[in-house]
């Protein structure tokens, strides 16, 4: 009896991790650049996470540093916590010498204005399969959601250079970790978008308002005005209110971020070597040894959970016997494939992948020298772990080429398992 290969048991467990993987968080940002200021690209500028958890307030804020800096803007972003001690109350005049003694040109401001979570009840249904009662249902899934306000205060004028609000919703598969970090994604977006900061080098001054535009400056608002007790520091407060709706002001709407990419960066290339095990059929299995296996990968980024990637993949095995009658199988491989995020997190990144593709499979078997094209099915599973420009990735998959009777004289296709680590640019 032919054994048939556990492929559809591997394809059934990707495909849900894909479907769980599909999270996403729908932004809706509204920003209202002062008309009454003159336009500036900033290049140094302290960012200010006001939370009253310090511990989220420094990882936000390290969060903005290497965003930006992973973004290529021409914008030096700095760590508030590191310049204002959180413990002590400053003055305003304290606050400002610190700000121009560190070089900085503004403050980027943000706050939460409301955080939860909404719950969608999913009632029980009762069923009867063989003579037992199955109860499904009968719980509640939860849906991250969170507004921020947000401001950029020039520091030489102490005004208000821009303002923004952002209103970020989640699905079942997200949770608050996921809108924190689209959070900052947006904030950077739209300060590029809007001309405040810039990828490269800086243009110190944008053009002044239009002459049709108010001219009249807006007050400026006290930097040592506390807007958060608990945190026991000094924040800069709200802006007036008449700079909240300008004539000016927008509003997009997107599912997911579109983010300025940094020139080389966004197209991650990975370089990997390592172990690749014959599957099926049975011939293939037990006539031949495991084999080297050599792998290039291309990936263009979606969004901050999927990419597109482009396969190559070389497997050389050797026969498991010495003889005239089979000798070295090999099977090259491209492949278009998709590959989804699990865990988003700064250094380390677990994913799958699937995708299609064409395979060759050739070499000396049974006597004589085949070889065959047929389309091909990849799935994989890895990790990442990235440190400055360079990362590491470790992969395992499965692969199925739809080979016929030109290689295994049998109407079988060709399975293996490649196994590999390497380095990913």
């Amino acid at each position: 009896m032919r054994r048939r290969p556990p492929f559809l048991l591997y394809l059934t467990f990707l495909a849900a991790v894909l479907l769980g993987a599909s999270g996403c968080v729908k932004a809706t940002v509204t920003t209202a650049p002062n008309p009454a200021f003159p336009l500036r690209t900033y290049d140094r500028v302290v960012v200010w996470v006001n939370f009253a958890d310090l511990g989220l307030r420094k990882e936000m804020e390290g969060r903005f540093v290497k965003r930006a800096t992973a973004l290529g803007l021409s914008m030096r972003v700095a760590p508030a916590h590191l310049l204002f001690y959180p413990g002590k109350q400053y003055t305003a005049q304290e606050m400002a010498e610190l700000l121009k003694a560190s070089g900085s040109q503004a403050v980027l401001y943000v706050v939460s204005t409301a955080v939860g979570s909404s719950d969608t009840w999913i009632p029980p249904v009762v069923s009867s399969a063989g003579g037992s009662t199955v109860v499904t249902g009968g719980y509640p899934l939860s849906s991250p959601y969170g507004n921020y306000s947000v401001h950029l205060i020039d520091v030489d004028r102490s005004e208000v250079a821009w303002y923004a609000t952002a209103a970020l919703t989640g699905d079942v598969f997200t949770d608050h970790d996921d809108i924190l970090k689209r959070l900052v994604d947006e904030v950077l977006r739209h300060l590029t978008r809007d001309g405040f900061a810039a990828v490269g080098t800086p243009q110190r001054t944008r053009p002044q308002a239009s002459e049709h535009e108010p001219q009249a400056a807006a007050p400026a608002p006290e930097l040592n005005e506390p807007q958060d007790t608990s945190l026991r520091a000094v924040t800069p407060p709200e802006p007036p209110e008449a700079l909240v709706a300008l004539p000016d002001s927008h509003t997009t709407d997107a599912s997911e971020p579109s983010s300025v990419q940094r020139p080389g960066a966004s197209r991650p290339v990975s370089l990997g070597a390592g172990l690749a095990l014959p599957v099926y059929p049975d011939l293939f299995m037990n006539g031949w040894k495991p084999g080297l296996t050599l792998a290039i990968d291309f990936e263009s980024p979606v969004n901050r959970r999927l990419s597109l990637r482009g396969s190559g993949l070389y497997q050389r095995f050797e026969p498991k016997t010495s003889s005239e009658g089979s000798g070295p199988v090999s099977v090259a491989l491209l492949a278009g494939e998709v590959k989804a995020v699990l865990w988003d997190r700064e250094r380390f990144q677990p994913y799958v992948v699937g995708g299609v593709g064409a395979g060759r499979v050739a070499g000396k078997i049974n006597l004589r020298d085949s070889w065959e094209i047929g389309p091909a099915l990849s799935f994989a599973g890895g990790a990442t772990w990235r440190a400055g420009s360079v990362g590491l990735f470790v992969e395992g998959g499965y692969v199925i080429v739809f080979t016929k009777r030109d290689v295994w004289s049998a109407n079988l296709p060709t399975h293996f398992l490649p196994l590999r680590a390497g380095f990913r640019f």
